[in-house]
């Protein structure tokens, strides 16, 4: 019987796991997707708010009010505060980090995280409009599978309808699968 107990919780565990990452990662290489090719980094400065990202348990139901920051710190460089709400906490928890334009649309993130020390991304712009919205999409490959994530940044806390199915169209002309994306709650995030 215990032994049954232990395989039930561990394909609990597995399905979990499974249900959460469900967008992130692919087996093979990371496909290569080509960035806009008249990417302005001053366009990047400011404050954007995520109205969808490729989700997991995580973005669809734990985390809120999603708001990555970004500042110029001279030539093709740059730095970042992305901030978050758990729940309906109050408190924002935040990561930070610095990034470099490689050239035009394609930018490299790095920031660190416990346990995993130093990451580097890449960041790559696939679409946007100056003062009005981004969509970016990074991929990292490991050893037979790769991880994939998508957002779609605007700079007011919404988005209009017909944007949002532009974007979709240009999400599905990239290759890439919009049923990954989740919708981001920004409401009663007056603290960001």
């Amino acid at each position: 019987m215990k032994k049954t107990g232990e395989t039930i919780a561990i394909a609990w565990l597995i399905l979990f796991m499974a249900y959460s990452c469900h967008g992130h990662f692919f087996f093979g290489n990371c496909p290569y997707l080509e960035p806009v090719d008249d990417f302005n980094l001053t366009s990047l400065e400011g404050t954007w708010y995520e109205i969808e990202s490729t989700g997991s348990f995580i973005e669809s139901s734990v985390t809120r009010c999603n708001t990555p920051m970004f500042s110029l710190t001279g030539g093709k460089n740059f730095e970042f505060i992305y901030t978050r709400k758990i729940w309906t906490s109050p408190i924002l928890i935040s990561t930070s980090g610095s990034g470099r334009q490689i050239k035009e649309g394609r930018l490299q993130l790095t920031y660190r995280m416990p346990v995993f020390n130093v990451q580097r991304v890449p960041f790559i712009i696939l679409d946007y409009q100056p003062n009005d919205y981004i969509l970016a999409w990074s991929c990292t490959q490991l050893p037979f599978i790769n991880i994939q994530r998508g957002w779609i940044l605007s700079s007011k806390r919404s988005m209009k309808n017909e944007t949002l199915d532009d974007l979709y169209d240009v999400i599905e002309e990239k290759g890439l699968s919009r049923r990954y994306f989740v919708t981001i709650v920004q409401d009663d995030c007056d603290q960001n």
